[in-house]
C-alpha cells in the first residue's frame, strides 16, 4: 500500500515538472477571429508558438494540420467527431515532407488551421478548443509536449 501511494506521488510530481519546463521554454496559444459563428461558417484557429528562452528552438514540421493536434469538445465535455478529412489526417502514416525550423529567441511561429474542416462542428452549441504540439527541448535531448489554453466558440 505504501509503495503504491509513493508511486502516485512520483507520477504527479513528474507531470508538474514537465509542465513547468514546457512553460519556461515556450507558450502555445490559439485564438479565433470571433466567438460566435453561423453553421458551416469557416472557423479558423490562429495558432502561435512563442519561444521564451535565450536559445533558438528546433521545430520539426510536416504540415500544420498534422503537427498541431486540435482537441474539440462540446458543451457536455464529449469529444467532437472528426470529419472525413479529419479521419484521413488521423490515419495518414506517411510524412511527405520534414522541415527543420528554428524559432529564434523571443520570436514565434504562427499558423492558421481551418478547424471545422477537421472536426464536425455543424451542430449548434458551445465548443471548447485546445491545441497540443511537441517540440524539441532546447538542450536537444528529447521532446516537450505543449498545450494551449482553452477557448470557447459558439455555433448559432
Amino acid at each position: 500500500m505504501k509503495t503504491v501511494i509513493a508511486l502516485i506521488l512520483l507520477l504527479n510530481y513528474s507531470e508538474v515538472a514537465i509542465d513547468q519546463v514546457a512553460k519556461e521554454v515556450c507558450c502555445l496559444s490559439i485564438k479565433t477571429e470571433k466567438e460566435v459563428f453561423k453553421p458551416c461558417e469557416p472557423i479558423y484557429g490562429d495558432i502561435s508558438l512563442n519561444n521564451n528562452t535565450e536559445k533558438p528552438l528546433v521545430v520539426y514540421e510536416t504540415s500544420d494540420e498534422s503537427d498541431y493536434k486540435l482537441m474539440i469538445f462540446d458543451a457536455k465535455g464529449k469529444e467532437v467527431k472528426l470529419t472525413q478529412y479529419g479521419e484521413y489526417l488521423k490515419t495518414r502514416m506517411v510524412k511527405h515532407r520534414l522541415i527543420v525550423t528554428k524559432i529564434l529567441t523571443k520570436d514565434s511561429k504562427k499558423c492558421r488551421i481551418l478547424i471545422n474542416r477537421i472536426y464536425d462542428m455543424s451542430l449548434s452549441g458551445d465548443y471548447i478548443i485546445k491545441v497540443r504540439r511537441s517540440i524539441e527541448k532546447p538542450e536537444g535531448n528529447g521532446l516537450i509536449d505543449m498545450e494551449s489554453q482553452s477557448i470557447k466558440v459558439k455555433i448559432e
